[in-house]
């Protein structure tokens, strides 16, 4: 934990703590995220007239009631979190070199395996899948309690398992290269968004981690920047629509890069709607495509076209969260076919 705290030095009000220790009793005693009002009505004496909730850096609580392990490092409170999320995590790296062929894995017969409370395996499985740890493919509910039941592991999450000793130590490895990726980007240009004060390097990794896409184009960036923006802003229809106009640059961008772009356009010379550039990119014989990639675009695309196209459809967190694993494998699958280091455009 010493390692950890160094990592996440922040110093936080009285108000702040206290706002973020009232998110947190409830969601321990309650399963379920605090709802926004009856948090603010039920503390207003205790915390100045002039706090914002909002105004709490978002690395320690999105949505302004959903707390983080940053936040829970904060208040001090993280070393049992941390306990079960090791425990949790040794056991399924044991199952898999037992059997490296499971891929389905359920929460609450682990808790009893490791005898620990099945809510708060629940809750601390959820807070770090939260980080994008690559924890699991998918991931299911059975009820409206917070966190999951079960989880699918796919090849890209067994690597984590194989790779890291304790989720101690994967949270440790994204954390630094986080750090690393500001640190190296404190010189990008601020973009204006959402906001005139917007910039890059405030952006997390919470959607996907943004040096994937690193050594691509700067409108590249900027779409997946917004998208992470979006996500973290708790604007998920405009996340969803950003993240299917970031696939949609993409895929075109690898017919360009291998000077075929001509078959994804009409008479008018003007590139296909998505659905067709996604049926047009799986049946081109140009290039290898992964098994997840192809099974992911079109869940991404689906998603995205509800929220760009359907009024009666409102995208929630949990929506988002599905997906995010196959977005990263379909990003990175489509950059690496691009192959933007060697790329050279007129």
């Amino acid at each position: 934990m010493k390692t950890i705290k160094k990592l996440y030095e922040m110093d936080i009000s009285e108000d702040e703590t206290t706002w973020l220790l009232e998110c947190w009793n409830h969601l321990i005693i309650n399963n379920n995220i605090a709802n926004y009002r009856q948090i603010r009505v039920k503390i207003h004496k205790r915390i100045s007239k002039d706090f914002k909730p909002s105004n709490i850096d978002h690395q320690l609580i999105q949505q302004n009631v959903e707390i983080t392990i940053q936040g829970l490092i904060a208040l001090n409170l993280a070393e049992k979190i941390f306990d079960i999320g090791n425990k949790t995590f040794q056991y399924i790296k044991n199952k898999l070199f037992e059997d490296a062929d499971q891929e389905q894995f359920d929460l609450n017969f682990i808790a009893d395996c490791i005898e620990e409370d099945r809510n708060m395996v629940r809750i601390s499985f959820k807070l770090f899948s939260n980080e994008s740890l690559s924890l699991w493919s998918s991931a299911g509910s059975r009820d409206d309690k917070y966190g999951f039941d079960s989880i699918s592991i796919s090849d890209r999450s067994f690597e984590t398992y194989l790779g890291y000793d304790s989720m101690e130590d994967v949270f440790i490895a994204n954390r630094k290269r986080i750090l690393e990726y500001q640190n190296n980007k404190k010189d990008r240009v601020a973009f204006k968004t959402l906001t005139p004060k917007f910039e890059v390097n405030n952006i997390s990794n919470n959607l996907f981690p943004l040096e994937i896409l690193d050594n691509t184009r700067g409108y590249v960036f900027n779409i997946g920047s917004q998208a992470s923006e979006c996500y973290n802003s708790g604007l998920y229809d405009a996340c969803l629509v950003m993240i299917r106009k970031l696939v949609e640059t993409l895929i075109i961008e690898c017919f360009e890069r291998h000077a075929i772009e001509e078959k994804i356009k009409g008479k008018d010379k003007h590139y296909f709607f998505l659905s067709d550039l996604i049926i047009r990119f799986l049946k081109q014989d140009k290039w290898p495509i992964s098994r997840n990639t192809s099974s992911s675009l079109p869940k991404i695309k689906k998603l995205g076209d509800l929220s760009a196209h359907n009024a009666r459809f409102s995208a929630k967190k949990l929506d988002i969260e599905k997906i995010k694993d196959d977005l990263r494998v379909v990003i990175e699958d489509l950059i690496h076919l691009i192959d933007y280091p060697n790329w050279t455009k007129n």
